[in-house]
Parts: structure tokens; C-alpha cells; sequence
């Protein structure tokens, strides 16, 4: 059975599933699209960064989720934090270390905006 693009998405940004297997779905779909299907947003970010700290996830796990995320023209952000955030979570090389203080920041201005 097929699921729709708008399903995986969603999926997606909750990271409600393996990053690997969605990013798989979602090769069925065409990469170009007009407009976003979803829209992430400060909640879904700190819900994942709460994934993190909670050992539920790893960095690299983390960092694979921002990858399937940041270049994506069928997600929007919401705002102009969100982007950033993910871009750095999605480019470790180019950031600073993710500690726990870098994520506790994260959540701080997420949480504000």
C-alpha cells in the first residue's frame, strides 16, 4: 500500500519513523514541487531535540532527521530560527559541538519564537 506524500511527511518532521525508510518513500515523489505540503515548526524541532536528550535518539540520528529536512522544497519552516536550527543540526562539520548546552539553547530560542 502506498501512503500519501503529505502522511510520510509528516512522519518525517515528528521523526515518527526510521529517517531511512521514509527518505525511501519519499524518493517515489518528485523532488521539485510549487509550494510546501507541511510546514515545521519550533515544536516538532524540540520534540526531536527532546528525542536526543532523552537517549531515544543519537546525534547521528539527529543529524540524518535535519538532513531529510533542510533542502526539501516540499517542507516549509515557519520561521526564520527553525531554518537555522536545522541547518546546524543537519551540518555538525560547519557547527558547533551539539552538547547539552547547544541543545538546551536550541530549545530556549525555539520556545521564544
Amino acid at each position: 500500500m502506498t501512503r500519501e506524500r503529505t502522511e510520510i511527511l509528516d512522519d518525517l518532521i515528528n521523526f515518527d519513523s526510521n529517517i531511512s525508510s521514509l527518505t525511501k518513500e519519499l524518493s517515489v515523489f518528485p523532488w521539485d514541487c510549487e509550494q510546501p505540503f507541511l510546514v515545521i515548526g519550533s515544536d516538532n524541532v524540540v520534540k526531536v531535540l527532546d528525542k536526543l536528550s532523552e537517549g531515544e535518539i543519537t546525534r547521528k540520528d539527529i543529524e540524518d532527521w535535519a538532513n531529510a529536512i533542510e533542502c526539501r522544497e516540499d517542507v516549509d519552516f515557519e520561521s526564520e530560527p527553525v531554518k537555522e536550527i536545522i541547518h546546524e543540526l543537519a551540518n555538525p562539520l560547519i557547527s558547533e559541538d551539539l552538547t547539552t548546552d547547544k541543545i538546551g539553547a536550541f530549545r530556549n530560542e525555539l520556545l521564544r519564537s
